[in-house]
């Protein structure tokens, strides 16, 4: 069976742990795994992210074949074949547990081959800029509003955290699918914060006056913890996965403290202007 065919299988495993042999040993999957593990025997959990399941991770956990018989000799045997063994749990899965415990399975990533250290992302907060030594930014907008500048939007690092995630979001297909219900209050609405981050942007690189930027970087950040409660409630509703909600959480986090670094520095430009 292939990764995507287990985890579609264990979707709609509720009440069972099955075991699919390979080679010698015997791996359990999903909630598989989640019932041997708490009622037969805590073996090592791997949990992994395979390009077939496009986001999503798949946890297992496996055992010698040879140990089968005393591991499971009291078990009701539900079906038996030569690669596959099904038996009765005690229970059902619990979602949000199963959900805590997955995710509390330390991610399983290949170590990357040592490489050159990248080279530093160009920031556009004046004061992180090399030889900067003054109170003033007058140099600043006068390259910003010259056409020839690379001081422009598209190179705030906001701007960039920004766009993956609206990326991310236009490419989810899933939401296609939110019933009508959730469509307006969720996923509309998820749609018009998206642009009122990109218009908070636009306002804040725009602006001059520091007590306007200041409050402008406050209403941002409140956009983003909206737009975190939605995801949120799509979350919780089951009309998003976990990999995707973590996923989006992640890309608006990022936002979040992009805004939050050029507050700092917009707040720290106006202390050192006030007399």
């Amino acid at each position: 069976m292939t990764f995507r065919e287990i985890f579609d299988m264990e979707q709609d495993n509720l009440d069972k742990i099955i075991l699919l042999k390979q080679g010698n040993f015997y791996h359990a999957y999903e909630h598989s795994a989640y019932f041997f593990y708490h009622q037969v025997k805590s073996f090592r959990l791997i949990r992994k992210s395979p390009v077939v399941l496009r986001g999503e991770t798949l946890v297992y956990l496996g055992f010698q074949a040879g140990s089968l018989p005393d591991l499971m000799g009291s078990w009701e045997c539900l079906f038996c074949s030569d690669t596959r063994v099904e038996y009765r749990a005690k229970g059902s899965v619990g979602v949000q547990d199963y959900i805590q415990w997955k995710e509390a399975v330390p991610l399983y990533k290949v170590k990357p081959q040592p490489t050159s250290p990248p080279a530093p992302v160009p920031t556009l907060f004046l004061e992180d800029q090399p030889g900067y030594a003054g109170p003033t930014h007058e140099a600043f907008e006068r390259s910003r509003r010259t056409n020839k500048s690379p001081y422009n939007h598209e190179h705030l690092p906001v701007f960039r955290a920004y766009i993956g995630l609206n990326e991310t979001f236009d490419r989810d297909k899933s939401l296609d699918s939110v019933p009508r219900s959730f469509r307006y209050a969720l996923v509309d609405k998820l749609r018009e914060d998206m642009i009122q981050v990109e218009v908070f942007i636009y306002m804040l690189h725009d602006s001059d006056d520091l007590d306007e930027k200041l409050s402008l970087f406050r209403q941002a950040r409140m956009c983003c913890l909206d737009m975190r409660g939605r995801f949120r409630s799509l979350y919780r509703k089951g009309l998003l996965n976990e990999t995707r909600f973590i996923g989006y959480a992640n890309l608006l986090d990022e936002v979040a403290e992009q805004f939050k670094k050029w507050q700092s520095a917009t707040r720290q430009r106006k202390e050192r202007n006030s007399p």
